[in-house]
């Protein structure tokens, strides 16, 4: 297919930074990285990078994206988002499924990131490269998203580290938060039967 983005307009483009928490909103809540984006749903973010997926070229989508910060992103929000976008966009902004940088494009850097990095992160991490490889079975081994990281520790390793840049400042609520075991075992139940699903589309 058409390439998304090649090296120089790479190096013209602005990057926009889009750090995504893979933790249960609660965890969320108790505390995360300034800016940082709530999505422990697998549908959602199969959603973003699938579907969705040349929106995250635009400017205007991502910095949209960026201001959901502080809840819990659904499919309806992307949704919405999409159409919001789609209805100020420019002309040819996208060409069939493949993505088209706009004039108001931008590069996306994603980091993942769960509590301590080592499960949740990591799997919404292999997620996105392997819809990304999908998209791109036929022209292997271009990406449209090759910057994408885990961060390293996850949330309890940079809250230690970089408590001034989290919200609240140095707030950190642990997965197993005895005030918070019922919702656990209810996220945990959804969490296993959206990663199901997943597996069943491959």
């Amino acid at each position: 297919g058409k390439p998304s983005l090649d090296l120089q307009s790479a190096h013209t483009l602005p990057h926009r930074l889009l750090v995504i928490d893979c933790r249960y909103h609660y965890e969320y809540e108790g505390g995360h990285i300034s800016k940082a984006v709530n999505i422990s749903s697998p549908l959602v973010l199969r959603k973003l990078f699938g579907e969705l997926r040349a929106e995250l070229f635009k400017t205007t989508f991502v910095d949209g994206l960026l201001a959901l910060s502080g809840q819990a992103l659904t499919l309806g929000d992307l949704s919405d988002l999409a159409k919001g976008v789609v209805n100020h966009a420019q002309p040819n902004a996208t060409v069939g499924k493949e993505p088209v940088i706009p004039a108001t494009g931008c590069v996306p850097v994603v980091v993942f990131h769960c509590e301590f990095s080592s499960q949740r992160g990591p799997n919404m991490w292999r997620l996105v490269r392997q819809l990304d490889r999908q998209a791109n079975a036929s022209a292997y081994p271009r990406l449209d998203f090759p910057q994408l990281f885990v961060l390293k520790g996850g949330y309890e390793g940079f809250v230690h580290s970089r408590a001034d840049t989290c919200q609240p400042a140095g707030a950190y609520r642990s997965m197993f938060s005895p005030n918070h075991r019922h919702i656990l075992r209810e996220e945990e139940s959804r969490h296993a039967e959206e990663w199901k699903t997943i597996k069943k589309g491959y």
